[in-house]
């Protein structure tokens, strides 16, 4: 170092010359930094899910809707229904927005004139506003499960408006444009933002706050820490300004490379101002001990450089590998901040041992006047110090079981720790965004979408969509999903519309009919791509907690993988016979019970335990339609009804006519549709028809189709009542009205002809092998926010590990070659070690969690912790070269380089101790428990190492005793400082010398007088 001295003092007007040109520089490109508040830039590209995220949510919108709601009394005024209509309309004017869904412009299928109408459920260009239009509105609108929960609460005092925000925007300007036009539009209102793009722009808030408002109070906290401790202004000015550089020329790299400041790294420059000052301190404390009247100003600063610029670079070292040590993480957003606080601690670093000498060497020269006996400057530390040496070097052992006895109890609580990652849980009660959310889950079940990405060769199947239609009424069951919906519920809406029954059409053909009806809707590009090769199945989440979303996922992963069959053939029951047929019976009997059980449970009802549906279904399935009576006057109502109306191909105008082809048609055996022509036109004089040839084929055709669905409902209904007589429950009492019509729907199934079974089931059934025309395949995967979570937490604990595991290993392989040792390389690891425990302890004794800020401490407590058992270890190094005893020693070095210690710490805990004043919940957990770290760090360093170096005599002369022997042999002769010295041969050495010397003394210790630190020397 006395080479790097003489070149500091020699230089010193070009170094403080080229550190004014940089902060220029610094200046002009800090301007241009930028804020990423966007989750999905914290995971790495290449990820496969993360791939799967972005396709999704490229496509259907995944990650980009942000969520308004309104309160009111009853949403259902004209005054309210029309300020949704104005937010609506001003949102689709924002740059950036892709669509807009509520109450105002969603659509509504109803049936008109007996047909199948898709409008809007609210005109556009008229809102209802007598009280007559708009009960019915809300008792309509209330009464529709697509609606209730969805964009009005079910209690009709909430609405909600949901946007889509255009995938290549910022999202968190759009965000902003959403809220001003809100509060400007609706100042009247309490409205609530809720969905990622709104929780990132609170954030994008939240940085810029923290960012402007935490750095001035840190660097006032350090401020006001380095007058007390050196009471002079170069005491405070220049280790404060080192710091205040190095974060300024950190952020102006960021810059000028485009990396951005995160939710993470927004808390750099507070780090960098609390630990970066550890080295200006111990500069500026080293100063105080060399200047004196007989030292020239040249030579007290070439001191400086030389008696604490190695421990400085070491200790600036272990930091940098600490924070270094983040990048070997996963996330992005750790690389980031481990990487750029490394680079701002080696500024602080570079500028403590070139800048702050270079200054001082240009300033007066100024020194201290030496105390003499009692009293004089800093007594109390002095004091304080003497006892804690004479504490530590007569309560070894206790200390050793102390620090045994803490490790174990942290130990078993390690294991409680929970994680959390969902950046919603990050801020505090009352916060906008947890306040949101509270109303979003209570009201509309949260602002947390998931999405089931299903690809097939047509999604427009029918038995594809069944598969998603049965999925579906499994999701809904699972707790804290809310809500799940896809395609298959505006098809099964349409088709229950046209034709009273609530499922997916068993035929391509009945659903390309109805499909006819949405197509051009916006509401299909939400869930359907362009080549209807790919759908989405989405839901919402109404809860917060990282541990909730590991289980849904969890659970909606083994649901698609286990209970979804997605590789099926297709199999025509009224032509498949012979061997297989009743296990395939049985299979949809089965299919259909469990249909029927889930809704069952949805609506908090089951059927007894020895339920008879299953046998009921397998005896309806066994018969053929023909077999099914239905009664004649059933039969006779509904041919009268059609006859009599509109639909009618053929007109009788003649009652008695009418009724004698009624009566023959309800005397048919043979309903086939032949059977019926002939029937007709035997019954029928010419002049019905003379004028449409064609109108008895036609009539044929509705009067076949009339008596078969009269014979399907016929069938259905009987199931019914039968599970009426079940639950003991009247299925026509309006309360059971949604629970009728999923009842209906999934009983249907009993009338199609058709089934869909697993390809390995059909296989073992029949012993055929499928025919491929027949097959039917596609494949779901679960993405959206959770899953990401779910990701990003599993990355949170790899990276936790690697990171630490990383900086122990280097930080010790450093320490052994600086010391030369490898037990007291393991040795010097036992505070740091000591304080990751402790503080893992502490955080799964009181339930801290384990999230994006918390989980960088270990990693922050090796690199900046370990810097004071360096500085430790070097002066006592020294002490004991020149001291008379380990008493002696210990008390020299607590006297100088503990004193250094101790105000380094507190002005590290105070800095971090800021972060409480954060406005996230997860930079207060980071301030207080680093500021913990720090604390039992430094304990750790002046108390835990020398006791262990002491406590362990005997096994450091059983592990070496040639060593020893030497240095004992060193000691006897009265060698202080060459030969076997200290200072020729390490750190160990001179420990050896003490321990062999106390060996070879006495078998019994004797017991130490207490040192005195104002002795001449």
């Amino acid at each position: 170092m006395e080479i790097f001295a003489n070149l500091v003092v020699r230089f010193r007007w070009l170094i403080i010359g080229i550190v004014v040109i940089l902060c220029l520089f610094a200046v002009y490109f800090v301007r241009d930094i930028r804020i990423d508040t966007d989750m999905l830039n914290y995971l790495p590209e290449d990820d496969s899910e993360v791939a799967c995220f972005l396709e999704t949510a490229k496509l259907f919108g995944a990650n980009y809707i942000a969520m308004i709601a309104l309160e009111a009394d009853d949403i259902f005024t004209h005054t309210h229904l029309s300020t949704i209509r104005s937010l609506t309309n001003e949102y689709e004017k924002v740059p950036g927005v892709r669509q807009v869904l509520s109450i105002t412009n969603i659509i509504d299928i109803k049936e008109i004139g007996g047909g199948l109408d898709v409008g809007k459920l609210v005109d556009p260009k008229r809102i209802p506003n007598t009280p007559e239009e708009l009960a019915r509105l809300r008792k309509y609108t209330l009464g529709k499960k697509m609606y209730a929960g969805n964009i009005v609460s079910e209690d009709g005092k909430a609405a909600l408006i949901t946007v889509w925000i255009q995938d290549n925007e910022n999202m968190e300007e759009v965000a902003a444009r959403l809220k001003e036009a809100t509060r400007r539009i609706a100042d009247s209102y309490t409205p609530y933002f809720g969905g990622f793009p709104m929780v990132m722009e609170y954030t994008s808030r939240m940085i810029i706050k923290d960012m402007t408002t935490l750095t001035p109070i840190v660097i006032l906290v350090v401020i006001g820490t380095l007058f007390l401790s050196f009471r002079s202004m170069r005491g405070v000015f220049l280790p404060l300004c080192t710091v205040v550089l190095s974060t300024l020329f950190t952020l102006a790299v960021m810059a000028a490379v485009d990396v951005p400041v995160t939710l993470i790294s927004s808390i750099m420059p507070v780090v960098l101002i609390a630990t970066g000052t550890a080295y200006g301190i111990h500069m500026i404390n080293r100063y105080y001990e060399e200047v004196t009247e007989e030292k020239d100003k040249l030579s007290a600063i070439r001191g400086v450089i030389s008696g604490v610029g190695v421990p400085i670079i070491l200790a600036g070292v272990t930091t940098l590998i600490g924070f270094l040590s983040l990048t070997t993480a996963t996330l992005i957003f750790f690389k980031q901040f481990g990487l750029f606080t490394a680079l701002g601690i080696f500024f602080a670093l570079l500028l403590s041992i070139s800048f702050i000498p270079a200054v001082l060497a240009i300033l007066p020269l100024k020194f201290r006047k030496k105390q003499k006996s009692q009293g004089g400057e800093n007594t109390y530390i002095k004091r304080m110090m003497d006892f804690l040496g004479f504490f530590v070097f007569n309560r070894v052992k206790s200390i050793i079981i102390l620090t045994v006895l803490l490790a174990v109890v942290a130990v078993i609580f390690i294991p409680r720790i929970s994680r959390e990652v969902n950046m919603i849980s990050y801020y505090p009660e009352g916060s906008e965004p947890l306040v949101s959310e509270a109303l979003l889950a209570k009201r509309f079940g949260g602002s947390l979408f998931f999405f089931v990405d299903l690809r097939a060769s047509d999604v427009k199947n029918p038995f594809v969509l069944k598969e998603i239609e049965l999925l579906t009424k499994r999701l809904r069951l699972m707790s804290h999903i809310n809500y799940p919906q896809s395609i298959t519920d505006l098809v099964a809406e349409m088709n229950g519309v046209m034709n009273n029954r609530y499922c997916v059409p068993p035929s391509s053909q009945e659903v390309e009919n109805l499909w006819v009806f949405i197509e051009g809707q916006d509401i299909l590009e939400q869930m359907v791509n362009g080549k209807r090769t790919e759908m989405a199945l989405l839901g919402k989440i109404d809860e917060v907690s990282t541990k909730v979303i590991r289980r849904i996922v969890k659970e909606t992963n083994r649901t698609l993988f286990e209970e979804v069959p997605n590789d099926l053939i297709i199999v025509d029951l009224e032509t498949f016979s012979g061997r297989g047929l009743q296990d395939i019976l049985a299979y949809k009997a089965k299919r259909i019970e469990t249909r029927v059980t889930l809704d069952l449970q949805f609506y908090g009802l089951t059927l007894p335990e020895k339920s008879s549906l299953h046998r009921e279904l397998m005896d309806i399935l066994g018969h053929s339609m023909d077999t099914i009576p239905v009664s004649r006057s059933v039969l006779t109502s509904a041919l009268e009804e059609y006859f009599s109306s509109d639909r009618a191909d053929v007109e009788i105008e003649d009652q008695e006519l009418k009724r004698q082809v009624i009566d023959a048609l309800v005397g048919l055996t043979d309903r086939s549709l032949s059977s019926i022509i002939v029937t007709l036109e035997h019954e029928l004089p010419p002049f019905v028809y003379d004028e449409d040839p064609d109108a008895i084929e036609y009539t044929a055709i509705s009067v076949e189709t009339l008596l078969k669905n009269l014979i399907l409902e016929h069938r259905v209904a009987g199931l019914m009542r039968g599970l009426e007589q079940k639950l003991d429950i009247d299925l026509n009492d309006p309360k059971w009205k949604e629970l009728y019509k999923d009842l209906k729907g999934d009983l249907w199934g009993a009338n199609e002809t058709q089934v869909a079974i697993p390809v390995a089931d059909f296989a073992e059934f029949t012993g055929m092998k499928p025919s491929e025309e027949q097959r039917v395949g596609f494949t779901l995967r679960l993405t959206g926010m959770p899953p990401m979570i779910v990701r990003f937490d599993s990355e949170v604990i790899q990276s936790q590990v690697q990171s630490i595991s990383l900086a122990l290993a280097v930080v010790l392989v450093l320490l052994m070659l600086q010391l030369r040792s490898l037990i007291v390389g393991l040795l010097a690891m036992i505070p740091i070690l000591f304080t990751i425990l402790t503080n893992f302890g502490i955080m799964g004794a009181f339930g801290i969690l384990l999230d994006g800020g918390t989980m960088m401490i270990g990693c922050v407590a090796i690199g900046i912790g370990i810097d004071y058992t360096i500085h430790f270890i070097s002066r006592f190094k020294k002490e004991l070269a020149v001291q008379d005893g380990e008493l002696e020693a210990l008390g020299k070095t607590l006297e100088t380089t503990g004193r250094a210690i101790l105000i380094n710490t507190l002005a590290v805990m105070l800095g971090f101790l800021v972060l409480m004043l954060s406005g996230m919940v997860s930079i207060q957990r980071f301030g207080y428990l680093t500021a913990l770290t720090m604390l039992l760090s430094a304990t750790g360093a002046i108390t835990i190492f020398p006791a262990a170096v002491l406590g362990l005599k005997p096994a450091v002369l059983r592990f070496r005793p040639k060593f020893i022997k030497q240095i004992i042999n060193g000691a006897i002769s009265g060698n202080k400082d060459g030969g076997n010295g200290w200072e020729d041969n390490g750190i160990w050495d001179s420990v050896g010398k003490y321990v062999g010397d106390l060996y070879r003394r006495s078998a019994v210790r004797r017991k130490p007088t207490k040192y005195d630190s104002t002795k001449e020397v």
